[in-house]
């Protein structure tokens, strides 16, 4: 870790653990926006990270995402990453606020825009978007006879209906009926903003923000077993939940090494750097699982209970494993990448991931 990621790793721990408490990720599933929360996010500039002009590199930005996991913070900060991230490539402004992006495979392909007189309009449906509500805009890829265009829409004239993910974050679906866009809202998608590159980029976050939550879970878990005692001692102490931890600390290495590979070659742009992160996606959503059952079964039945901050991390877990792709869907595409690949190219190509 650089001097500067130690920096940026200290400042956004501080950050989010004075302003990302229980008691807001409670008041968000209840539906308050915390606005302070983010408000306090965006003046510390983190949901610009992404952009070349923070001078904060890939690791840094991926860092930033993983403390906001670590304490379950509930704004859509990776999501406003990725869609400035997209924007200021497309060459459209960068407006500030939170954004959400629809990298949903099952309505990737939803929209649509055709020319009406001088105007652009919009149609089309998009499913279970994240935050959808709180931001207000949605950057998506939209269709046209001659290509894909890249547009970031209002949801002023949408049709919403409102859905939650088990963690309680809000996964919005809209409907768009000749939605007008303005000429700063619409632009041809450069190939390297593609769906797919989204699809990725949206991959590569959420496998950071399983890193994140894993490793808060694991301390929590370490801490509770040096701290409960039953038959006169710690459980810490018993064999049992010395081999369940150690398991644990296993998926969390493991994981976090993944998602390390996965973003050094997405920071250089190696050919690998698909595979790397679908690799660190198809990794974390595996781990997820197995780390949140181990988390439990430590704990005990107090992780379950609305005031203990176990379930928040839990919950945050089997959600985003299944999100921009579950292990199933990236294991397919690892398969595929390794069969279509020669007797000799096949080792060269695992070892780069």
């Amino acid at each position: 870790m650089s001097t500067n990621d130690s920096l940026i790793a200290e400042t956004a721990e501080r950050l989010f653990a004075d302003a990302s408490t229980g008691e807001i990720a409670r008041g968000a599933e209840a539906g308050r926006w915390p606005e302070a929360l983010w408000d306090t996010v965006e003046a510390a500039g983190f949901a610009d990270a992404l952009l070349l002009e923070s001078g904060v590199s890939l690791s840094e930005a991926m860092t930033i995402v993983r403390i906001a996991a670590r304490h379950a913070a509930p704004i859509p900060l990776a999501e406003t990453m990725i869609a400035r991230l997209v924007l200021a490539g497309a060459g459209l402004a960068v407006p500030r606020g939170p954004l959400t992006i629809d990298a949903n495979r099952a309505s990737l392909g939803g929209l649509t825009v055709s020319r009406a007189a001088n105007e652009w309009r919009l149609d089309g449906a998009l499913q279970r978007v994240p935050f959808l509500r709180d931001t207000g805009r949605v950057l998506a890829h939209a269709s046209t006879p001659s290509g894909p265009m890249i547009v970031i829409a209002s949801i002023a004239t949408a049709a919403l209906t409102l859905g939650r993910n088990l963690a309680g974050e809000p996964r919005d679906d809209a409907r768009f009926t000749a939605h007008t866009l303005a000429p700063g809202q619409i632009t041809r998608c450069p190939p390297t903003l593609d769906r797919d590159a989204l699809y990725r980029w949206g991959a590569l976050v959420r496998s950071a923000q399983i890193v994140g939550a894993l490793e808060a879970a694991l301390e929590m878990s370490v801490r509770y077993a040096n701290d409960r005692v039953q038959f006169g001692r710690p459980i810490g102490k018993f064999q049992a939940i010395q081999h369940q931890l150690a398991l644990l600390g296993g998926e969390v290495a493991v994981s976090a090494a993944a998602l390390d590979r996965a973003i050094e070659a997405q920071e250089r742009d190696a050919p690998s750097a698909p595979l790397a992160i679908a690799a660190a996606k198809s990794r974390t959503s595996e781990a997820a699982g197995t780390a949140a059952a181990i988390a439990h079964q430590v704990h005990g039945a107090i992780g379950f209970t609305h005031e203990f901050a176990l379930q928040l991390l839990t919950r945050r877990l089997w959600s985003w494993r299944d999100e921009f792709g579950a292990e199933a869907e990236w294991n397919r595409v690892l398969g595929e990448a390794v069969m279509v690949r020669s007797e000799a190219g096949l080792w060269p190509a695992l070892a780069a991931l």
